[in-house]
């Protein structure tokens, strides 16, 4: 039989009781002799050490079967380890199960606590919550009417008819609805007739479900199963269908993915996908990780009768940790025909990728160098068989080696190095006089910067130089170009920070509002250089946007240097808070 303590409100620590009368200031004199008696106590050689209370030790878990019952409430009628009545905020606790009410009736003998009014029972990450319970407080099984119920670990909840609570820490729902919404914003519920949780294997499996959205049913099952933890599980996953006309082809288009836990660094994502008029398409999602490597790989495989052949996908993204500071790595992705996204393709807002990477690497960074090497090439779809409308393939890096470094604070100074050198091949039809068929391209890019920063203001020149060697193979027709460039850049970025304390916004949110004003300017200065006849193997024009005002170069890419003289000034404000507890 398990031990019963009835634990009163108010407990007085008898050892406690010298210090607690120093405190009240009780008597000065009885202070004092305690004092004495510790120096005389304690060893002259030993300095004061602090002393490690039993509250604070860790003991092992006590079994259920053998760990104290406490009990607490406003009144208490009955005998001592016999039938007790605990009335008016009525609490059984045992370990990590917690039992209230209104009224409790607890027989120690038989462990069975009756409880009438507001039955609360909370295990681990267990609550429910109704208006009659019935439990044996130490094998915690019994029963509860209408309750409430939540399954913290998952998030789930909802409300049933009855709950029973049986051996093997197994809980079954009756004419039950489940979901994982907060009750406020129920977009989505399930009701069962039945449904079994076994808490060991964190397993729930209920039966004749239907599944509702906004109250509206739209899927049953007569079986169903779901995790209540928050381990990872093989199952189902949420499917996903549609009806549409793709490539001539109309018709439902399901996919029904299953999840595979292979292990605790493995796993894998099955997608079964039927397309009406093609037939049944397998996908597959493989993704592992280890100490010194990690990666995806998936694939797809169709035998389409539209199409009349084999179609497929496949696609590869892996790091590899090959010594200290050096990583290899792969990004290939590759599909059968030029048609193949726009047949089979899953996206949902209509925007198609038609260039896959293929590349090949390896990065090493020590000592503030960040070192790259790769070989990059693409494969870019041509839906359209017309060459007026071929899409304009991008030069390929075969290879690329490029070094940067970057050293902060050197003597007051930030100071930055980068090259590059890079072979770029050209796969498509010559575009226009400035897409050559192959070429090499180096560049070297210094600069030093000396910040000026205060809590009030900041101020950062900043002085760059960037040459750049050109060496081209042109298509027939065309003049070989063997060219130079070097720009110098200045730049000059400053601001001021001004704070106040928002002492009319602290009453109306009963919060500490710091306002922050933040003028800022920024100018740039790059002279004028003629680049009209150079190659645009990798450059673009960056646009607009926040992030290219305070640029010192508006093109993407490492073709084109910007001409600017211009000066920015943008001003910002912001509210930070510091938030305490209500």
């Amino acid at each position: 039989m398990p031990k019963t303590f009835i634990v009163p409100s108010f407990i007085l620590d008898i050892k406690r009781l010298p210090s607690l009368l120093q405190v009240g200031g009780f008597c000065a004199s009885f202070s004092l002799a305690s004092m004495v008696l510790a120096q005389d106590v304690l060893p002259k050689e030993d300095p004061l050490k602090l002393k490690l209370e039993d509250q604070l030790l860790v003991r092992p878990v006590v079994p259920d079967d053998v760990a104290p019952t406490f009990t607490s409430s406003k009144q208490l009628d009955g005998v001592m380890d016999r039938q007790m009545r605990l009335e008016g905020d009525a609490v059984i606790r045992r370990n990590r199960t917690v039992i209230k009410g209104d009224v409790i009736t607890y027989d120690p003998d038989t462990d069975i606590a009756d409880v009438d009014g507001h039955a609360t029972l909370l295990k681990d990450s267990t609550s429910f919550k109704g208006p009659k319970a019935k439990i044996k407080v130490d094998a915690q099984e019994g029963w509860m009417d209408e309750p409430d119920y939540e399954l913290r670990d998952i998030g789930g909840g909802g409300k049933a008819r009855r709950v029973e609570f049986k051996e093997n820490n197994e809980i079954e729902f009756e004419k039950l609805t489940y979901s994982t919404c907060r009750p406020e914003n129920l977009d989505w519920y399930l009701t069962a007739s039945r449904m079994d949780v076994e808490q060991d294997t964190q397993t729930a499996v209920g039966t004749n479900a239907v599944l509702h959205f906004f109250e509206v049913p739209i899927l049953y099952t007569p079986v169903f199963s779901l995790p209540t933890g928050s381990g990872r599980r093989s199952g189902f996953l949420s499917p996903t269908y549609g009806r549409a006309s793709r490539g001539g082809v109309k018709g439902w288009d399901i996919t029904v993915p299953y999840y595979v836990n292979l292990a605790p660094n493995r796993d894998m994502t099955l997608f079964p996908r039927h397309l009406e008029g093609r037939g049944e398409q397998l996908g597959v999602e493989y993704r592992y990780l280890d100490r010194n490597y990690t990666g995806v790989l998936t694939a797809e495989v169709l035998d389409d009768a539209a199409y009349g052949k084999n179609r497929w996908a496949f696609g590869l993204k892996h790091t590899q940790n090959i010594a200290n500071g050096l990583v290899g790595y792969t990004d290939y992705s590759k599909v059968s025909d030029d048609m193949y996204v726009d047949d089979l393709g899953k996206s949902l807002n209509g925007v198609v990728n038609r260039q896959f990477n293929q590349e090949v690497g390896a990065r090493y960074g020590y000592a503030g160098w960040n070192i790259l090497t790769r070989v990059q090439k693409f494969q870019t779809l041509q839906p359209d068989p017309n060459p007026a409308y071929q899409v304009l393939l991008p030069y390929e890096r075969e290879p690329q080696v490029n070094a940067k470094y970057l050293r902060n604070n050197w003597n007051g100074l930030n100071v930055s190095v980068e090259t590059d050198a890079t072979r770029f091949t050209y796969k498509g039809l010559a575009a226009s006089s400035r897409t050559f068929k192959e070429g090499n391209r180096a560049y070297a890019t210094t600069s030093v910067a000396r910040p000026f920063m205060t809590p009030g203001y900041y101020l950062t020149p900043k002085v760059s130089l960037r040459t750049t060697q050109y060496s081209v193979d042109p298509f027939p027709g065309q003049t070989d170009l063997n060219r130079n460039v070097a720009l110098p850049t200045f730049s000059l970025d400053s601001g001021l920070i001004f704070e106040r304390d928002a002492l009319e916004l602290n009453t109306l949110f009963s919060r500490n509002i710091l306002m922050t004003l933040e003028p800022r300017a920024f100018y740039v200065y790059t002279p004028y250089r003629y680049q009209n006849d150079l190659p645009l193997f990798d450059t673009a024009d960056a646009g607009f946007g926040i992030s290219q005002i305070f640029s010192e170069n508006s093109f993407a890419g490492n073709d084109r240097i910007a001409d600017n003289n211009k000066v920015t000034f943008p001003l910002r404000q912001r509210a930070s808070c510091t938030w305490y507890p209500l």
